[in-house]
């Protein structure tokens, strides 16, 4: 029996969907599973980056990744996806975020493959941590397992407030690096996101409760 109601559960697998989906935009540049997608997506939908033909598809294609290399990768100003290079002293890679980022991510039982050549706090893979978690909390709600429910909402809440804090400032970054609209608003989708999420993992915490006490009367 599921542990809240349709609407929150449908909320909750549509944000695993969506982190997921960030976590692919920001991983490596677009490729044409990646752009159809996006298009058919309802929160893309008014990007509008493709004409009809295949020959715009991959003019936009090479567009596109001609900025993924200019915002992320290559030249003074490129905006390092990283979470080190904004909460360490100096900017530097590799400090404490990356570090407790891969604690969490084998406490959790999540694989980094060493062939993706990511480090552990790159926002791709923190994306995907969240959109692993959010699956497995959606598995649970339906399955009415309130005890991992519980645990693992309050996974994401920490690994949020800890490790989190720093897209907005990143989203900004890569807003105002970035050449095309398609980054623009991809940045500015994540800080969104994020943002938001906080006050539907609050809700959801709400409802567990309340869940809860309505067993437990039922019961009594």
């Amino acid at each position: 029996m599921a542990l809240v109601d349709k609407k929150d559960l449908e909320l909750s697998r549509a944000r695993a969907t969506v982190y997921s989906w960030l976590s692919r935009l920001f991983r490596r540049e677009a490729d044409h599973e990646l752009l159809a997608g996006l298009i058919e997506a309802d929160f893309v939908r008014e990007w509008g980056v493709l004409g009809s033909s295949g020959q715009e598809e991959s003019r936009v294609l090479c567009d596109l990744a001609g900025d993924y290399a200019y915002t992320f990768l290559i030249g003074e100003g490129s905006v390092h996806p990283y979470e080190s290079a904004y909460t360490s002293d100096k900017g530097l890679l590799m400090q404490d975020a990356f570090r407790d980022a891969r604690r969490c991510y084998a406490e959790a039982g999540f694989s980094v493959s060493d062939a993706s050549g990511e480090m552990d706090d790159h926002i791709a893979l923190e994306l995907e941590f969240m959109a692993r978690l959010a699956e497995r909390l959606s598995a649970a709600l339906h399955q009415g397992d309130e005890d991992s429910a519980r645990s693992l909402l309050e996974r994401q809440r920490a690994f949020h407030r800890v490790h989190l804090h720093w897209v907005v400032r990143f989203a900004d970054d890569v807003e105002a690096r970035a050449r095309t609209a398609f980054y623009r608003k991809a940045a500015r989708l994540l800080a969104d996101v994020v943002s938001s999420d906080i006050a539907f993992m609050d809700d959801l915490d709400s409802a567990l409760s309340s869940s809860a006490l309505s067993r437990a009367s039922a019961v009594a």
